[in-house]
C-alpha cells in the first residue's frame, strides 16, 4: 500500500483517495490482500484477472473488423435470473450499449468474450440473441443514441484530460 500511495502521489492523488479506492476494489472482489505482520500485499483476485483479461480485450483488441451494419440483439428474461444486475454490468464492460425492457445492442461484438461471460452467469436459457441490419436510419436516432450514455462518458473524460493534461483542448 504504501508503494502505491508514494507512486500516486505523483499525479496529485493523496493517501486517503488511495486507501478508500484499494478499499473499494476489495469490497468489489476485485483485489484481494495477504498480511504480512503490520503489511499488507494487495493483487488482483480471480475476479479482477477475469475483468482485466475482458477489458484488455476489449480495449486492445488487435483485429479491428470493419463495421458490417449489422447490430447484435439481446433480450434477457429478467425473471428468475440468478444474478441479473452484475450480467448487466458485464454486458456494458463488454460495450452494449441498453435499451428499454432488458434489451441490449451491439455494434461489433467480441463473440468468444461473449460466449465466456454466458457460460461464465450459465444463462443461456435466459437470453434470446440474433443479430440483424436496421431497415431504418436508426442509427442517429434518439432511441439508439440513449443505449449508451455519451454525456457522463464526455464529462468523465474532459475531466480526466483536465486532471491530467494540461491542455486546451476542445472536442466536438
Amino acid at each position: 500500500m504504501g508503494s502505491l500511495v508514494s507512486t500516486m502521489e505523483r499525479f496529485k492523488l493523496n493517501s486517503r483517495q488511495i486507501r478508500t479506492a484499494v478499499f473499494r476494489l476489495v469490497q468489489n472482489g476485485w483485489l484481494e490482500s495477504e498480511r504480512f505482520g503490520r503489511r499488507s500485499i494487495y493483487g488482483l483476485s480471480a475476479l479482477g484477472i477475469q475483468d482485466y483479461g475482458r477489458a484488455t480485450s476489449q480495449i486492445y483488441r488487435s483485429k479491428y473488423k470493419p463495421w458490417n451494419r449489422q447490430w447484435t440483439i439481446l433480450a434477457c428474461n429478467k425473471e428468475d435470473f440468478f444474478d441479473y444486475a452484475n450480467f448487466r454490468k458485464q454486458l456494458h464492460w463488454l460495450g452494449f450499449g441498453e435499451l428499454p425492457g432488458a434489451t441490449f445492442v451491439h455494434p461489433n461484438l467480441d463473440i468468444v468474450a461473449f460466449n465466456q461471460l454466458v457460460a461464465e452467469f450459465r444463462v443461456v436459457d435466459q437470453i434470446a440473441i440474433w443479430d440483424g441490419q436496421l431497415t431504418s436510419t436508426l442509427e442517429g436516432s434518439s432511441v439508439l443514441l440513449e443505449a449508451w450514455d455519451f454525456t457522463d462518458l464526455r464529462a468523465r473524460f474532459e475531466k480526466f484530460l483536465s486532471r491530467f493534461f494540461h491542455l486546451n483542448v476542445r472536442y466536438v
